[in-house]
């Protein structure tokens, strides 16, 4: 589902088929910032192209296209955020964002490239304090 709004209004539209074996990080700081508060900093865009259709193409092409419009704010009133961001980032992932309006960071990562206990082991040395979830999608 697609939400939009204050994420009150839901629409159906067809995400990327995800290569089988691609691994999902998510983290999530102790830190976080108020819904609220996420959404008084937020300064929304019109994406070009819409969000349904970049969200439709591979994982590969969303990287810069892609575009959590709460990142800026939110990392701004909770730097744990954007650490966690650069620390995923760090390990050369498909693609990486903030979640929603925050305040859990996720991840795709090829398995060509590494393992998910590699990752998980990687993941819980630099983002220590932090809950951390991999899983090995397909």
């Amino acid at each position: 589902m697609l939400c939009t709004s204050t994420g009150t209004v839901m629409h159906p539209f067809e995400l990327a088929e995800i290569k089988s074996g691609t691994l999902l990080a998510i983290v999530k700081p102790p830190q976080g910032v108020s819904t609220a508060a996420a959404y008084a900093g937020v300064t929304p865009r019109i994406a070009e192209p819409a969000v349904r259709e970049i969200a439709a193409r591979p994982v590969e092409e969303w990287r810069g296209k892609l575009v959590n419009d709460f990142e800026p704010s939110v990392i701004s009133a909770c730097p744990a955020v954007g650490i966690v961001k650069e620390k995923l980032e760090s390990l050369e992932p498909v693609y990486c964002s903030m979640s929603g309006s925050g305040s859990a960071v996720f991840a795709f990562y090829s398995a060509d490239n590494l393992s998910a206990e590699i990752l998980k082991k990687s993941l819980s040395v630099l983002c220590t304090d932090c809950e951390i979830y991999v899983e090995v999608i397909g």
